[in-house]
């Protein structure tokens, strides 16, 4: 308790002994009241170091402002110019903590002393937690440029695709985040308004470089989740083409399924949906891509539209090939979460009904006969093998009435091989019938 009366005591002598503004007295001895009162600041200030009030240290600073307006209006001997030498030293000693403890920058603008005064300017020493600020500049330079890259990778995802309402607002939305994150770490006008935002946030000024880095650092973990959540936004514009392609709208069903796979162009099943859709658009060679990329993701369904394509185009053995991939990859497990239970009765009845087919093509008839009949057992209601079998019998000079009668019963006229057979088992009936 005896600190704080010392320095009040100190004060109260110099403010005591302190001559009338603007009337400094010439400098003549060493024990002149201006030199005297420069001392005393001094001593008090020295006394209190460690944790100097404001008023203790614009005593010391006010009191060099006088001893340097009596040297302007009357020269000093040498043993007076030596004396303030050793005091202005001592002064010095302490521009640690006059910096510290006062804003001086501040008292500049309100006081506003000549520009020799040097004593007012003494900087601002180095807070020890801003040793590291070096390196959190460093990791915010770096985390700004990764996201930059992810930006420019997931926009040009979208604009792969094409844009459209939902894509443009991500793109939009990201770049203008992350421009906004690198002006406020990379440019001067940025930085300083950053500063504001955080003074005024209450973040003390030693942590500002560290508050940056948490911004950066936090751009960086959104576009991470945004990238790692490419593939819901891809599954998003795949069930939109699903739906339009269930509509008729088939323009619209091949511009989503395009953006799914732009964003995720590893999912097999996007692929297949995406070639059912050129199919129906009657655009069997881009279909015949999709499938083919849909099978060698995993995808064993693949193979069966596949096939009939390869069929229809007259490329037998490359029909037959894909179909045994197809069988393959379901024998060993490994389709994709999701595509449906392995070698299940719907794969297997296309599975025989297309190499029967084959065969029959190749004229291999027996062969043909074992793969249709193995495919009706499995599904007696759909008539291509109940056609192809017909056809089958009817080559080998066997009865086929019966067979020809369940084709023209189930056939879909919708699908063109089975409206094509279909009017042949109408003919065969007919020409039974006669």
């Amino acid at each position: 308790m005896e600190q704080p009366a010392l320095e009040q005591s100190a004060l109260e002598q110099s403010a005591l002994e302190q001559p009338p503004l603007g009337s400094a007295a010439p400098l003549g001895s060493s024990d002149h009241l201006v030199l005297r009162r420069y001392g005393v600041a001094l001593e008090t200030l020295e006394a209190h170091a460690e944790q100097p009030s404001e008023d203790v240290i614009l005593q010391a600073l006010t009191a060099r402002d006088a001893v340097q307006a009596a040297l302007d209006k009357a020269p000093a001997d040498p043993t007076i110019r030596a004396e303030i030498y050793r005091l202005d030293q001592r002064l010095r000693q302490q521009s640690g903590a006059i910096a510290r403890h006062l804003d001086l920058a501040t008292w500049r603008d309100s006081l506003n002393p000549p520009a020799s005064a040097w004593w007012w300017k003494f900087p601002k020493p180095p807070d020890p937690r801003d040793r590291l600020d070096w390196l959190w500049d460093a990791l915010t330079v770096t985390t700004l440029a990764a996201s930059f890259s992810l930006v420019m990778d997931i926009s040009s995802k979208f604009l792969t695709g094409g844009t459209d309402l939902l894509g443009s607002f991500i793109i939009v939305g990201q770049s203008v985040l992350t421009l906004l994150t690198g002006k406020t770490a990379l440019t001067q006008a940025g930085q300083e308004a950053t500063e504001r935002s955080l003074e005024r946030l209450g973040v003390p000024s030693p942590y500002h470089h560290e508050a940056k880095l948490g911004l950066s650092t936090g751009l960086l973990l959104l576009l991470l989740g945004l990238h790692a959540n490419l593939p819901r936004i891809a599954s998003l514009y795949a069930a939109w083409g699903n739906d339009n392609q269930a509509q008729g709208e088939m323009t619209r069903a091949e511009e989503n399924l395009r953006r799914s796979l732009a964003l995720n162009p590893d999912n097999p099943q996007t692929r297949y949906d995406l070639g059912t859709v050129y199919e129906d658009g009657q655009n069997p060679e881009k279909a015949i891509a999709q499938y083919r990329l849909a099978l060698q993701g995993g995808l064993p369904q693949a193979s069966i539209p596949l096939s009939r394509l390869y069929i229809l185009d007259g490329q037998y053995d490359m029909a037959a090939s894909v179909l045994m991939q197809g069988e393959q990859t379901a024998s060993a497990g490994a389709t994709p979460e999701g595509t449906g239970a392995l070698l299940s009765s719907d794969f297997t009845y296309s599975y025989h009904k297309n190499l029967g087919w084959i065969a029959f093509r190749q004229s291999r008839l027996d062969e043909a006969a074992a793969h249709l009949q193995a495919a009706i057992q499995l599904d007696p209601q759909r008539a291509a093998a109940h056609c192809l079998l017909a056809q089958v019998w009817t080559a080998q000079g066997k009865p086929a009435v019966a067979e020809w009668q369940a084709c023209a019963n189930t056939a879909d006229r919708t699908i063109p091989e089975e409206n094509t057979w279909y009017t042949q088992a109408q003919s065969a009936l007919q020409r039974r019938g006669s």
